[in-house]
């Protein structure tokens, strides 16, 4: 990875695996070249029920 500058950034993400209770996604962020990222990250995101009530 390489430093951020002060300039438009751009990023993409990728959804790795969706089960029942668990999503994993990754992240990456770039700005003059998609193949040298600024930033990346790796998600664990738990999945719940929708509460009764919300829309």
């Amino acid at each position: 990875m390489r430093t951020a500058r002060v300039v438009p950034t751009l990023a993409r993400c990728e959804l790795l695996r969706e089960g029942r209770r668990l999503a994993n996604v990754r992240v990456w962020a770039w700005q003059d070249d998609e193949a040298a990222p600024v930033a990346t990250a790796r998600l664990h995101f738990v999945l719940g029920d929708p509460v009764a009530g919300d829309a």
